[in-house]
């Protein structure tokens, strides 16, 4: 059985859905790679899993989670899950700390509320997992006020909280984008690590396709509010079937020249295919109708006529 599954998911805002129908799963030490623009819905798609999604948002779907629908949940029962069987990873590190509390008291917050460490016992865990992080001179890191911190250190201090609380759902939402290239990588290899040794899940969510590629089992392609595209990432990678994929693999500057995806990702097409405007093979149906998602012979499942 999958640690999540997500079935037909939508949020709206006003009557306006911005995620639409949207299903995957993620099945136990697996990661799946979560890939599309900016404004394509993958961070709402993150935060519904979290019960964190913004005030005004109706959310219609199933969450289950471990055998739970965490839509659900109590406020109070839902708190026993967030921080503690599902971990997030910001985008920002810089924003992720309280900059008024030191680094170590809210990196062992989560052992003494969820666990009922005593104080002592948690900074000795976290200093162990702080080294394996490699965040050099634990103590005084852990003394340390954030701004004190470069932000790849906070990031790994950020990481260090999934290890600790051995989260079974690890939601690494854009980990990388405030990072400079040599600490990107090692965050990267870093992440991964965790998901091999610990046997977690993770959601490793990004607007880079070549970074998915290198550190999910699976791809999810998300625009417009709808995932187009999902499947293993070998036959994501090598044999996409929705042109939108095919457009975003020719915008990485690693298959040489990029081509430039046309038009912009807020021109959505309500009536028909969400991405008819922009797509550079469609016809008189993409405009007027919905595609279905369809399951092709290599296991990929598209959302595409053609």
């Amino acid at each position: 059985m999958a640690l999540l599954e997500v079935k037909n998911l939508s949020i709206s805002f006003q009557g306006k859905k911005v995620v639409d129908s949207v299903s995957f799963s993620v099945d136990r030490g697996e990661v799946l790679g979560v890939v599309g623009e900016s404004g394509s819905g993958k961070t709402l798609t993150a935060l519904a899993i979290l019960r964190l999604t913004p005030p005004g948002a109706k959310v219609e779907g199933e969450i289950i989670f471990d055998g739970t629908d965490i839509l659900k949940l109590s406020e109070r029962e839902m708190n026993k899950i967030r921080g503690k069987d599902i971990s997030l990873i910001l985008q920002n590190p810089h924003s992720a700390f309280n900059p008024v509390f030191k680094v170590g008291y809210q990196v062992i917050e989560p052992l003494l509320v969820h666990l009922g460490l005593e104080k002592k016992k948690a900074f000795e865990l976290a200093k162990d997992v702080f080294r394996q992080v490699g965040i050099s001179e634990p103590d005084l890191r852990l003394k340390a006020y954030p701004h004190e911190l470069s932000g790849g250190m906070k990031q790994r201090a950020i990481i260090s909280i999934s290890i600790l609380m051995k989260a079974k759902l690890i939601i690494a939402d854009e980990p990388t984008t405030a990072l400079d290239p040599t600490v990107e990588s090692q965050i990267l290899k870093l992440l991964r690590k965790i998901i091999d040794q610990q046997k977690s899940s993770m959601i490793f969510i990004s607007h880079d396709i070549s970074q998915v590629g290198w550190i999910a089992d699976r791809i999810a392609v998300m625009y417009g509010g709808w995932i187009v595209e999902i499947g293993k990432k070998q036959d994501i990678l090598k044999n996409p079937s929705h042109p939108y994929t095919r457009a975003l693999l020719e915008a990485m500057p690693y298959k040489g020249r990029p081509k430039p995806i046309p038009g912009s990702p807020l021109d959505i097409n309500y009536q028909g295919c969400r991405f008819s405007k922009r797509c550079p093979i469609a016809q008189k149906i993409c405009f007027e109708q919905i595609p279905s998602f369809k399951e092709l012979e290599n296991g990929i499942k598209s959302k595409c006529f053609f």
